[in-house]
């Protein structure tokens, strides 16, 4: 579990970063006490997905707590997953051997929360496939800590995750930067990659088969309605249902040719509204909202103060009780000497709405393409 964000706690700017030589309330039912977290999350989820939105000026920027090593982490993730991709897409040989020491490195990291932090700064301005791998998979590890894999699977998680989309480089840049709706023949080439995937690491790393099994069925649904076989929820790998729910909500989040970015707030929002009729699977997207809250890790919320802030730690026992950095006053201008404050002690102070990016695209807006 993530260390508490000390109220001291330095503020890194990314600026410094690049500078130094390492990198030239509403109330809840009481009578769900008898319950586990996760349900507990999900039910308080569920009861304020009405929460209102305030129609505050978007905030641009902000300094942030940085932890260095994190950084350094994401950028080595950044680097080592698109050295596959690469490959793939210039028809070269590849080798995973760098990918799985990444993985034991990325589940061994102490604090995934700090690692949560470089998917919402990381923001990509054009649809990048490693780019994409790299959120996915910090946020898939987040989601499986929380339902309780064990190392072993946590690392081939990781590792699948990091190339799930490899099959999309031998896709045309041109499909996969298309902006708008897509013929129904280019929606059908972009549903072969998850086989082309499959091929490929049966061809390069075949004594894996379980990579290239979790690749393959990234894109299937619990109620058969997924691809590239249509298989139903026994017949998924359970890995790949956990990277698929990561994928989606990843999508959401970032900006994409056809679609305007969701707020990681009214993303999972589009999970519990779609969860059912997409075939998402269930236990996923509840260990999702508790690891990452209703008011996830980069979230920008204001205060019941009338302050605003973004979320720097979830609280997976109080899902609605984040740490949040405080980062501006009252009237909307940027603090001196940002503070942070954990809402789960201090019962006075919670969080009255989110404050969204940019206004959010609807559901049929994204034409089925989350991937």
């Amino acid at each position: 579990m993530a260390e508490p964000v000390k109220k001291d706690q330095p503020i890194v700017r990314y600026s410094d970063l690049a500078r130094s030589p390492a990198n030239s309330q509403r109330s809840i039912d009481p009578s769900t006490h008898d319950h586990t977290p996760g349900e507990i999350a999900f039910r308080e989820a569920t009861q304020l997905k009405s929460l209102a939105r305030s129609d505050a000026s978007r905030i641009i920027t902000s300094d942030v707590v940085v932890d260095p090593k994190a950084v350094q982490l994401f950028e080595q993730i950044l680097k080592d997953v698109k050295v596959v991709y690469d490959a793939v897409r210039s028809g070269q040989t590849f080798r995973l051997d760098r990918i799985f020491g990444l993985a034991q490195a990325i589940v061994d990291y102490p604090d995934t929360d700090r690692l949560l932090y470089q998917v919402f700064e990381a923001q990509q301005q054009v649809y990048q496939p490693y780019l994409n791998s790299a959120h996915c998979t910090i946020l898939a590890v987040q989601i499986a800590r929380g339902m309780g894999h064990q190392r072993d699977e946590l690392v081939q998680l990781t590792v699948a995750s990091l190339v799930h989309d490899i099959g999309t480089q031998k896709l045309s840049q041109e499909l996969l930067d298309k902006p708008g709706k897509l013929s129904k023949e280019e929606f059908a080439a972009v549903q072969t990659h998850p086989e082309v995937g499959y091929k490929l690491l049966m061809q390069y790393s075949p004594q894996h088969t379980w990579l290239a099994k979790i690749v393959r069925d990234e894109h299937e649904r619990e109620n058969g309605q997924g691809y590239p076989h249509g298989l139903h929820s026994e017949e998924i790998h359970d890995l790949a249902k956990v990277i698929g729910v990561a994928d989606i909500y990843d999508a959401l989040t970032s900006p994409r040719p056809y679609r305007r970015i969701f707020s990681p707030h009214e993303a999972v929002q589009e999970l519990l509204d779609c969860q059912e009729h997409l075939g998402y699977s269930r236990p996923v997207v509840r260990a999702l909202i508790q690891q990452l809250s209703l008011f996830p890790v980069g979230c920008w919320v204001r205060l019941s103060s009338q302050e605003i802030g973004r979320v720097v730690q979830s609280n997976s026992r109080s899902p609605l009780r984040p740490v949040v950095e405080v980062l501006h006053d009252s009237a909307g201008q940027p603090l001196a000497s940002p503070r942070c404050v954990d809402l789960n002690t201090n019962p006075l102070l919670y969080i009255v709405s989110s404050l969204p990016l940019e206004a959010p695209a609807s559901a049929s807006s994204t034409n089925g393409r989350h991937e």
